[in-house]
């Protein structure tokens, strides 16, 4: 409850400024897979997992509009599309989580060995919950044959 607590309270901050990037949410998550990959299968996507596909179609479309995604047919499998960074979204992925990378008020007044604490701490949980969810989607797919 406490990283829900956490995020609750910095959340109007969060959204003032995705708001002033011109982004949302699933935008920036969306951007961050792409950014870490080469051609992201738009099945993949950990950010839309909780979407239908035709809300991640709308999502990518805009983001594609924008010149920042470029959609292509999978080299093995014509009916997949994968997704990778435009020059011009390497460039505004750069600058957004530039600007997104500093911590919310509530962080930036502890002191700064806490700070270190936490995000070393928040780096090992989201490392860890990346591993399990990797562990997930890799037993459903041995499990579909996919």
């Amino acid at each position: 409850m406490l990283l829900f607590e956490l995020f609750e309270v910095e959340r109007p901050t969060l959204l003032a400024q995705l708001e002033a990037l011109g982004v949302s949410p699933i935008d920036i998550g969306i951007l961050k897979e792409v950014s870490q990959r080469v051609c992201v299968p738009m099945g993949e996507l950990l950010a839309c997992r909780f979407h239908d596909r035709s809300s991640v179609t709308r999502i990518v479309d805009r983001l594609v509009k924008k010149g920042w995604i470029e959609r292509r047919e999978h080299a093995e499998d014509r009916r997949v599309k994968t997704l990778s960074l435009t020059p011009e979204g390497v460039e505004a992925t750069a600058d957004m989580f530039s600007k997104l990378s500093a911590p919310p008020p509530s962080v930036a007044e502890l002191p700064e060995a806490d700070q270190q604490r936490l995000v070393d701490i928040l780096g090992r949980a989201i490392a860890s919950a990346q591993a399990r969810y990797a562990a997930e989607v890799a037993l459903a797919h041995s499990k579909t044959g996919g």
